[in-house]
């Protein structure tokens, strides 16, 4: 197929999932889902994208250009996902999020609505150059942790941030370093690997900080294995990090690519200044797509 022609639906499909998951994300209900269900016998996660194509505007019987950007793009995008699999995740299970506030930031439970739409991974690319985006669902309710900063939401843990620290957490070993606290997801899954022996975490908000060591950290069951500093990331992966006798580096720095490309950029140009650390970037797929 033509690569001018898959450039084009493949833009033309990520505006419409945009849009839809930032206007309208929980439009579809359980009852649409599953009255097409029982209409034409197939399953829910093939139902939800019929009805995700169709809020879309999407023509499938009569117009091939949408038929292609459902089926090479809406299809393998969409995902079904199991509550159980997340709720077995030791930090699910292992933290409780009772609301709490520190100046600024408040730490409570969100709450994902069934089929209601989120991107729940890093973008997946095909043999033909076809870069997916990751849409995921629940068939019923999904309580996550959020953290706000002045009553907007500024970090949570969602099955988004679980699947997207997957690798990051395989690679983690030694003496890691973390740049950007959030809830902490990715300290404290790399603290309860043997083959870590510490965990650092650089972050600059003071608020964030204290909401962490106050709420969140007395929590941990390997709490020994971390050490939290104020520092700008920048400064200190330029001054501090080529000194240190760190073996690993997880920067997680940006709330989306949009804002986390230049940051990027800049952590990637420092990188020679520790030859003998690895560094990973959550979210490197997506951005690396708008390079």
């Amino acid at each position: 197929m033509d690569a001018d022609y898959l450039l084009d639906i493949q833009l033309e499909a990520f505006d419409l999932l945009s849009q839809f998951i930032n206007n309208i994300p929980d439009a579809i209900s359980y009852k649409l889902v599953y009255q097409l269900v029982q209409q034409i016998g197939c399953d829910p996660k093939y139902a939800y994208t019929l009805l995700l194509a169709a809020a879309c505007g999407l023509d499938t019987n009569g117009n091939p250009r949408h038929r292609d950007i459902f089926q090479m793009v809406f299809v393998p995008a969409v995902h079904l996902l199991d509550v159980r699999e997340y709720q077995e995740n030791r930090y699910y299970s292992d933290i409780d999020f009772r609301q709490k506030t520190q100046n600024r930031w408040q730490l409570r439970q969100m709450h994902y609505k069934p089929f209601e739409a989120f991107v729940c991974n890093d973008i997946e690319t095909t043999a033909e150059g076809l870069q997916i985006p990751q849409i995921g669902v629940f068939a019923e309710p999904f309580a996550y942790p959020a953290v706000m900063q002045d009553q907007r939401i500024w970090m949570t843990i969602t099955p988004n941030e679980v699947e997207t620290m997957k690798t990051p957490l395989l690679h983690a070993a030694g003496h890691v370093l973390t740049y950007g606290l959030g809830l902490g997801y990715f300290a404290y899954m790399a603290s309860l690997k043997h083959d870590v022996q510490s965990v650092t975490i650089v972050e600059r908000d003071e608020d964030i900080i204290q909401l962490f060591k106050t709420c969140i950290l007395p929590q941990f069951s390997e709490k020994e294995k971390i050490t939290v500093i104020t520092d700008d990331a920048l400064h200190h992966a330029a001054y501090v990090l080529p000194c240190s006798n760190c073996n690993y580096v997880f920067a997680d720095l940006w709330h989306d690519v949009s804002d986390g490309l230049p940051i990027y950029l800049k952590m990637k140009k420092l990188e020679h200044l520790s030859p003998d650390v690895k560094f990973d970037y959550w979210i490197e797929k997506s951005i690396k797509c708008y390079l």
